[in-house]
Formats: C-alpha cells, sequence, structure tokens
C-alpha cells in the first residue's frame, strides 16, 4: 500500500489496515511515483487517493491512469474509488476508460456518495461478466458482502448491450 501522508499510517489500526508481512506492507511515498515506476506487478490495485482538498490532480490524470495500467499482471483489475458528486467524476472515468481500452464497470453506492471503478486489463471483465466460477466466501463474509455484490450485479445488467 501507497500512502504519502505519515498521519494516515499512523492511525491504521483504525482503517482496519493489517501488519506488513510477506505479502502486504504500507509505504510512504505519492502514489503517482509509485505507479509510474512500477516496483511490483500486482493482481489488484487499489485507488482510494483523497486528501483534504479533494482528489490530488496527478492521482486522477490520464498517465496515472495509463501507468496503473501498465503495473498490473496481464489480467489484473484497477480498483478506484471517485466521490459520486465530483464535477468531474465522468471525466475521470472517461480517462479509466481509455486507459483500459473501455473495460470498465462503473458501480454507484446506492446512496450517491460514491462510484467504484473496476477497470479490467485483459479479459477479467468478460470473465465476471460470464459468470466464471469463483471460490466459495466464508458465510460471514458473503453475508458482510451481500448488499456490494447486489450494486454489482446491478450495475453489470445496466451496462449489458440490449
Amino acid at each position: 500500500m501507497a500512502e504519502i501522508n505519515p498521519h494516515v499510517i499512523a492511525l491504521r489500526d483504525e482503517f482496519h489496515v493489517p501488519p506488513d508481512d510477506d505479502r502486504f506492507r504500507v509505504i510512504r511515498t505519492d502514489g503517482a511515483q509509485f505507479v509510474r515506476h512500477r516496483v511490483t506487478r500486482p493482481d489488484v490495485l487499489m485507488v482510494d487517493a483523497y486528501d483534504t482538498d479533494g482528489q490530488p490532480p496527478r492521482l486522477c490524470s490520464q498517465r496515472f491512469y495509463d501507468d496503473c495500467h501498465e503495473m498490473l499482471q496481464p489480467d489484473g483489475i484497477l480498483v478506484v474509488n471517485l466521490h459520486y458528486g465530483h464535477r468531474q467524476r465522468d471525466a475521470f472515468v472517461e480517462r479509466i476508460r481509455r486507459s483500459f481500452d473501455g473495460a470498465v464497470l462503473l458501480v454507484d453506492d446506492g446512496e450517491l456518495s460514491n462510484s467504484i471503478v473496476f477497470a479490467c486489463k485483459g479479459h477479467a471483465l468478460k470473465q465476471i461478466s460470464a459468470g466464471a466460477a469463483s471460490a466459495p466466501l466464508d458465510p460471514a463474509a458473503s453475508a458482510q458482502l451481500a448488499s456490494a455484490f447486489a450494486l454489482i450485479r446491478g450495475a453489470m445488467k445496466s451496462s449489458r448491450p440490449d
């Protein structure tokens, strides 16, 4: 995880960020530099980039989203949290579409607060849309995620061509 603000890193327990280990660690760095230099090639890259002034321009630029695409594994997925009511939200989504050749699923949170963008490199979105099998979730996790899955199913239905 890349985080530029040391105060946010200090609050990792409050945000339920797991401890560093062999598969996960928090790095204090600029997110734009992190994806540009591609030290690692993750399967999933999650971007939740807000500061006191909103989303920093360098973390919602065309170059940033292009760098995210290049950083990911061949069938990797970018997940971006955007503010639903931001005046440039549609422009940010369009930039992500350009970077990921249109393989984008936009899921609004149902409360008109956030939009989650799933951008897929390779064939990941097609596999999800086709109902590719996945590992079953623990029943407690499944119950916690039921409403989120319902939002995703709704977004997938509305994004299908008639």
